[in-house]
């Protein structure tokens, strides 16, 4: 396999077909960097983004630097992974032979298995998982910060926190959005089709991930 290799300052990194971002890293919830993101990965596609999707990414990518920000680094975490405190790194990738494009936000943090009954009543956790007969794990409790946020506002409709994620996967067809926290995997399609897993081992914090079909 033959890599081209970048120049010092280059931005982006191209292995064959699959072009990719050097990451961004920093520890506060910036509007801007969610811009520069979704710039550099017209960039790398060669292509502008439709406004619906540049709104969702907007707001995706900034409600996950914000849950970092304000949730992720608020108490003692499971292992003994060296941290950067209130860290986040954002980054993505295009494949040109399938058209895919992808955009990541990654933490260090407690996880959103942890944070669930942090944010929401332990009632409405137990009723989530009562009504979905669900177990209470890791995949199951980001489930349920997926639904009980959006059911907060009091209407089906309007996003608030981290069902925001959801908006960049329903704005394009074929596009979805997943989410690793500690050992729980979240997935969700536009269809509003719903794939929990739960794996062996602790991711050792948050990695949201969307995937866009073009």
């Amino acid at each position: 396999m033959v890599v081209a290799r970048n120049p010092p300052n280059s931005q982006i990194g191209t292995e064959l077909a699959q072009r990719f971002l050097r990451f961004r890293s920093g520890s506060r919830a910036l509007g801007d960097e969610a811009v520069a993101l979704r710039e550099q990965l017209e960039a790398v596609t060669g292509l502008p983004a439709d406004l619906s999707t540049r709104r969702a990414m907007f707001r995706g990518v900034t409600e996950a630097m914000t849950n970092v920000h304000k949730h992720a680094y608020i108490g003692p975490f499971r292992d003994q992974t060296p941290i950067i405190p209130g860290g986040w790194w954002i980054g993505g990738g295009f494949n040109a032979e399938r058209k895919t494009l992808r955009a990541l936000v990654f933490d260090q943090g407690i996880g959103i298995p942890v944070t669930v009954p942090r944010r929401f009543s332990l009632e409405k956790v137990f009723d989530f998982f009562q009504g979905r007969n669900l177990p209470d794990n890791d995949s199951g409790r980001i489930a349920a910060a997926m639904e009980l946020g959006r059911t907060r506002t009091g209407n089906p409709h309007q996003g608030r926190g981290l069902p925001d994620l959801k908006l960049l996967a329903d704005a394009s067809p074929g596009a979805r959005l997943r989410i690793l926290s500690l050992r729980g995997e979240y997935i969700y399609s536009k269809v509003g089709q719903e794939q929990l897993q739960e794996h062996p081992t602790s991711l050792g914090g948050t990695l949201i991930q969307w995937e866009i079909d073009l």
